[in-house]
């Protein structure tokens, strides 16, 4: 086609018309891209099924990790309070000499965190979380309770400033018991918390248990057991014994609510706040026949809904889904209006007044305000607000990168804007080349458009 622009006209009498011509075609499937863009885009049934189906498929990746989800949420307030969830701390049990020769055990406490993230009623202020979730119906209840808000008592880490009991029990062969205990007399046994390197010795046997008093706080109880060579007053009668310590450790703990936002952190950030039917209105409205289905029969129904209402649109004699019309729209949309520009930029710089282009039945070279007031109303106002209809249709459906959506339809749009004002600026140009005192009217009335 460029050759054809920088040849001699006269050689080729027609090229301007066949120019301005294909310039119409194109004109006018940008117009039918746009507004068939535009109808498509709003309907907001297919739309609503989309995302339904989304929200199922993200539900069900919830429950097919629900097994560790509490304990995760758990994990998630510990760590947002500073709060280790693994806890390391050295631990010193002193004896009276007259129970244990050497009067100091040194040991420490290394509780895992399957001990420290236990999920147990009281930590989830008495609420009862399921083991499993398998229905829709059961993960709408667990987002109500989350929505109500669960008040979590999260347990803190041991420190050298923590309140510790100790007391000793001797366990003899024949099953009689001697317990000694620092509240009984200042004689008995206490304990110390230090934070400081493991001791290098070998390991103790040490057992520890975490729960809740009914006063509410939270104790550690951390049994060690003696070394086989302690001495103790019993030993003259030569009776074989067996020493378990017990530090008993006051732990602070603070109570922080949770609602089903903290859910949200985990998995999905672009799900909305609300109770279920808020949250998930597109999926609650076609839930009713599927709240008592396992939860992957649930999506397999969904799917064969959306399946059943999936329609192909044409673009340009190419058929794209409704459900994919929101990436690809967008793609032939730009498509087009470059073309358009591109075309109208070589066409504005190489016509001539009495080219034959001017007599093509285009509403471009028209010579009216009316019909400059269509061409930038289809050059412009239509692509953009197809765009903008395909780019809220995108940020409709959940994705995990919300901003990142956000950021793409905004994208869109300011491109779609652009070049729409880029080709009213060309079509200006070129209606600045049209012959004079044509159709009755100037070029300065031209102008004034």
């Amino acid at each position: 086609m460029s050759a054809l622009l920088r040849s001699n006209p006269s050689g080729l009498s027609h090229w301007s018309k066949d120019f301005v011509e294909h310039l119409r075609t194109v004109h006018f499937a940008l117009v039918l891209v746009a507004s068939i863009l535009i109808i498509t885009g709003a309907n907001t049934e297919s739309s609503r099924m989309t995302t339904a189906l989304t929200q199922i498929q993200q539900i069900a990746k919830v429950e097919r990790q629900w097994s560790d989800v509490p304990a995760r949420l758990y994990e998630q307030e510990m760590l947002h309070d500073g709060l280790k969830v693994e806890w390391f701390n050295s631990l010193t049990i002193v004896l009276p000499p007259n129970i244990y020769k050497d009067e100091v055990i040194d040991t420490f406490i290394e509780v895992p965190r399957s001990t420290v993230l236990e999920v147990v009623p009281w930590k989830f202020g008495g609420t009862r979380l399921p083991s499993q979730l398998s229905t829709l119906s059961g993960f709408r209840a667990v987002w109500d309770t989350l929505h109500r808000g669960i008040l979590l008592t999260l347990v803190g880490n041991p420190t050298e400033y923590s309140r510790c009991s100790a007391s000793v029990q001797f366990v003899y062969a024949d099953g009689s018991t001697d317990v000694f205990r620092n509240e009984a007399s200042d004689r008995g046994p206490r304990c110390d918390l230090k934070f400081r390197p493991a001791n290098p010795k070998p390991r103790v046997d040490l057992k520890y248990d975490l729960w809740q008093r009914r006063d509410g706080a939270v104790l550690l109880d951390v049994k060690t057991m003696l070394p086989r060579q302690a001495a103790s007053p019993y030993r003259h009668k030569h009776r074989e014994l067996l020493g378990v310590s017990s530090a008993v450790i006051d732990l602070e703990s603070t109570t922080r609510l949770i609602d089903e936002g903290s859910l949200k952190k985990l998995f999905f950030s672009d799900w909305h706040s609300g109770n279920f039917d808020d949250a998930f209105p597109e999926l609650g409205s076609v839930s009713s026949d599927i709240s008592t289905l396992e939860i992957n029969d649930a999506v397999h129904r969904v799917e064969s809904q959306v399946a059943s209402a999936e329609k192909n649109i044409s673009l340009l004699g190419f058929n794209v889904p409704v459900s994919q019309l929101s990436q690809r729209g967008i793609l032939v949309l730009l498509s087009v209006q470059c073309y358009l520009w591109l075309h109208l930029h070589e066409l504005s710089k190489r016509i001539e007044p009495d080219a034959e282009g001017w007599d093509v039945a285009w509403i471009g070279v028209y010579r009216t305000r009316a019909a400059m007031a269509t061409t930038v109303i289809s050059c412009f106002l239509m692509p953009v607000c197809a765009s903008m209809t395909l780019a809220w249709r995108l940020a409709q459906i959940p994705h995990y990168y919300r901003r990142t959506m956000q950021a793409v339809c905004i994208v869109v749009i300011v491109l779609s804007a652009a070049i729409g004002l880029l080709t009213v600026w060309r079509l200006i140009k070129l209606r600045q080349s049209l012959p004079e005192n044509v159709a009755g009217e100037s070029p300065s009335s031209v102008d004034a458009v």
